[in-house]
């Protein structure tokens, strides 16, 4: 069964009129605990990939879900950060669980790291993703106190600093919360100091989410990171087993497939959204690299 690719503004979609959230449209959601019965995701079905970042916190009760094929289950004082290549399925809550989300988009987080490369180069460092992590009390109390504090910012809607105000208490609270992971960290628990092949790996990928829709040649890429084609294909496919023109049309299709779900968007409008020159165009890229055609993907899904 497919995995299904979600969208910022799916997640917003679903939960937009949800009492227990508050929201900075196409950038932040914090959610209470009710909001998981709108999410979704059943056992029986496939696991989701969603394009944002998302802190789990349980302050009371449980949470499970699996996370890439691996099941969590969050008691208090225990969170899990999910980012967009981690697999989300199953997700059950107690009756009594108690406890926060907080949803960021990708677009939001760039422009973050943007104005704060310190705080990304930490993240990574620290290695936040896809594994959960049990915080001490007073820990577990600031990391809430600051979802709390961006929660209040999210709720005055006339300030016309809303936004700027909002990416501050998100900054004040991803160096929390990495603080806190840091200290928890021995040395052995960190790889060796980054490669160039490992810069390479980041860099290519970056572009890669900011730009598949519309740069589908290796050229572009290639450039950006001041390579040739020749030597980005190389250290690409050496590294991670597939070449970069593979990382872009696994990136097309996926969206695709995303955009294919919805019966609203027009076979024209996808090929328009993914820079395809035409609907036939996209549809043979489309059949060559699934084995069936846009519309009978359609229909199954």
């Amino acid at each position: 069964m497919d995995n299904q690719n979600i969208s910022f503004d799916e997640i917003f979609g679903w939960i937009h009129n949800n009492e227990f959230v508050d929201s900075l449209e196409e950038d932040v959601i914090i959610a209470g605990e009710k909001f998981i019965d709108g999410i979704p995701i059943q056992s029986s079905g496939p696991e989701i990939r969603v394009d944002a970042v998302i802190a789990f916190f349980c302050c009371e009760g449980s949470i499970l879900f699996t996370v890439d094929y691996t099941t969590y289950t969050l008691t208090a004082g225990i969170g899990i950060i999910l980012i967009s290549r981690n697999l989300v399925g199953d997700i059950r809550r107690s009756d009594n669980y108690v406890g926060y989300a907080l949803i960021i988009s990708k677009q939001f987080m760039i422009s973050l790291a943007d104005e704060v490369p310190s705080l990304m180069a930490n993240v990574t460092k620290a290695r936040v993703a896809g594994s959960s992590i049990q915080f001490e009390a007073d820990e577990m109390k600031i990391l809430t106190t600051s979802i709390e504090r961006i929660r209040r910012q999210l709720k005055t809607t006339d300030n016309t600093f809303r936004k700027h105000i909002v990416k501050n208490e998100v900054g004040n609270f991803f160096m929390e919360l990495v603080y806190f992971i840091l200290k928890k960290r021995t040395d052995e628990d960190f790889p060796p100091k980054m490669t160039q092949t490992d810069a390479v790996i980041r860099k290519f990928l970056q572009l890669l989410l900011q730009h598949f829709k519309e740069q589908h040649e290796v050229g572009f890429y290639a450039k950006e990171l001041c390579m040739t084609h020749g030597n980005l294909t190389r250290v690409m496919t050496h590294a991670s087993g597939k070449s970069p023109l593979k990382w872009i049309h696994d990136a097309l299709i996926a969206e695709a497939k995303t955009l294919l779900r919805k019966p609203d968007v027009s076979m024209q409008q996808i090929a328009e959204e993914l820079h395809f020159g035409d609907q036939s165009s996209f549809s043979k890229f489309f059949k060559k690299h699934t084995g069936m055609a846009p519309t009978e993907f359609r229909r199954k899904s």
